[in-house]
C-alpha cells in the first residue's frame, strides 16, 4: 500500500497495536487522531477480517465490515508472536515506539518475551496499555474471556432485559468498547506524563472494572437502602415514565419525580392546550407523591390519558409538542432515524470508508470535532490494513 503523509494532532505518535478485538477500538481512536498506528497481525491475519457482515461486489474480494470499520486508517504488518523471529522483530519495533496496545493476559506476553518490563527496559519512553478481560493481577489475571463474559462478570448483563425474563446482551462488543475507550484515555495520560518527564509506564486495563463502571449507583443502592437494583424492561417503573407507542414507534417520557416534579404543571398545561380527554385526571396533589406514582392506579391512570393520546401522533409530533411545552420526552429512533437524523447530518457524523476503489460505505465518525486540527477522516492517511505488510 502507497504510504500517504497523515496529519492530525497526534502526527509523529507511533503506535504498535497488537492484533486482538478488544483493543481495535483503543487503535482506532489513535489513528482517528493522527497517529501512525501499525497493526500487527498474526499469520493469515486477524480474525476480525472474517467476520461478517462482509461486503460483496463484482471484481471486489469480500470485505468484513467491522474489521473496515476499525481499522480504517491503520498500516498492517504480519508477525509470528509465536516463534522467536517474530518476537525479536517486534522488540527492535518497540524500541522505536511511543505506544504499545496489547489484549494478550500476563503468561501469554511474558511468555512471548514482550511483557511491559521486558519491551520498556530497551524503550524507557515507551507506554504500554494492557486491555484484558480482568487486568494483570489477581486470581483471573490470566483468564480469557469474550465480550459476553466480560458484561455478566462485570454485572451489567444483570441488569439488562425484561423484568420477567433472562438477563439480555446489549448489541455488539459494548464491554470490549468500554475498555478500549478506558484504555485509550490511559494511554493518553500515561503519554503526556512520558513527554514531561521521559518516563514511559504500564497502562493495566481490566474490562471487568470498566463495566462495573457503567452500573451506576447500584452499589449506593444496596449500600444506603438494602435495595438490590434489578432488571425493569418491560416495566413502568412510576407514573409519568417510561415508553409509549406512538402511531409510527415509541416515545420516552420522563415528566415526573425529576427537578422538584416541576415539569408536572407544564404535561396538564400540553395536554389541555391539546384537548386530551381526562386531562384532568392527572391534577391533584396526589400527583407530587413518590409512593402514588410507582402505585398500579396512578400508572393505569397515566397510561390512559397519555398514552391513549400519544398512541395516534407520530413521535416526530410528539417530541416537538413536547419541546414546545418544556416536558422532556424524546423519540426513539430507529437505525434507520439514526442515519437520517438532521442533527447528525448537520454535524457530519457519517463518513464514507472506502473498500476498495468506487466501493464505500457510511460509518460513524469521530464523535467530536477539533477546531484547529483534523480528525477521522478529514485526515491524509491510508485507508483499511490491506492484506500484506504495508508497515
Amino acid at each position: 500500500m502507497q504510504r500517504q503523509e497523515p496529519s492530525g494532532p497526534l502526527h509523529g505518535l507511533t503506535v504498535l497495536e497488537i492484533s486482538g478485538e478488544a483493543g481495535h477500538y483503543c487503535g482506532k481512536l489513535f489513528a482517528d487522531l493522527g497517529a501512525d498506528v501499525v497493526l500487527v497481525e498474526p499469520p493469515g491475519g486477524d480474525p476480525l477480517r472474517r467476520r461478517p457482515p462482509l461486503y460483496t461486489a463484482d471484481g471486489v474480494p469480500p470485505v468484513s465490515i467491522p474489521f473496515s470499520y476499525l481499522n480504517t486508517g491503520k498500516r498492517a504488518l504480519t508477525l509470528d508472536l509465536d516463534n522467536a523471529s517474530g518476537q525479536a522483530e517486534f522488540r527492535r519495533l518497540a524500541q522505536s515506539a511511543d505506544l504499545v496496545i496489547s489484549t494478550g493476559v500476563g503468561d501469554l506476553m511474558a511468555g512471548r518475551g514482550l511483557s511491559y518490563g521486558e519491551l520498556g527496559a530497551a524503550n524507557s519512553r515507551l507506554v504500554m496499555v494492557s486491555i484484558t478481560p480482568f487486568g494483570l493481577t489477581g486470581p483471573l489475571a490470566n483468564c480469557v474471556a469474550p465480550d459476553l463474559v466480560c458484561l455478566a462478570m462485570g454485572g451489567l448483563l444483570a441488569l439488562g432485559g425484561y423484568a420477567d425474563g433472562a438477563p439480555m446482551r446489549p448489541p455488539e462488543s459494548q464491554a470490549y468498547a468500554a475498555g478500549a475507550a478506558f484504555g485509550a484515555v490511559g494511554a493518553m495520560i500515561a503519554l503526556h506524563h512520558a513527554q514531561r518527564t521521559g518516563e514511559g509506564q504500564l497502562v493495566d486495563v481490566s474490562i471487568q472494572q470498566c463495566v462495573t463502571m457503567g452500573l451506576e449507583n447500584s452499589v449506593q443502592f444496596y449500600d444506603l437502602e438494602g435495595t438490590i437494583r434489578r432488571r425493569t424492561g418491560g416495566e413502568q417503573k412510576a407514573a409519568g415514565t417510561g415508553l409509549f407507542p406512538t402511531a409510527d414507534g415509541s416515545v420516552f417520557i420522563l415528566a415526573a419525580g425529576i427537578g422538584g416534579h416541576r415539569f408536572w404543571g407544564n404535561l396538564l398545561r400540553w395536554l389541555r392546550d391539546e384537548g386530551v380527554a381526562e386531562a384532568d385526571l392527572l391534577d391533584g396533589p396526589q400527583w407530587a407523591e413518590r409512593g402514588f406514582l410507582a402505585g398500579d392506579e396512578a400508572k393505569q391512570t397515566f397510561a390512559r390519558v397519555f398514552g391513549g393520546y400519544v398512541a395516534g401522533l407520530a413521535k416526530q409530533t410528539v417530541y416537538e409538542l413536547s419541546q414546545k411545552y418544556r416536558v422532556p420526552c424524546a423519540p426513539v429512533n430507529t437505525l434507520s432515524d439514526v442515519v437520517r437524523s438532521p442533527q447528525l447530518d448537520h454535524r457530519g457524523y457519517f463518513r464514507d470508508i472506502e473498500l476498495a476503489p468506487g466501493h464505500a460505505y457510511p460509518a460513524p465518525g469521530a464523535p467530536y470535532r477539533l477546531s484547529r486540527t483534523p480528525v477521522g477522516d478529514e485526515l491524509v492517511r491510508p485507508g483499511r490494513p490491506g492484506t500484506g505488510d504495508d508497515a
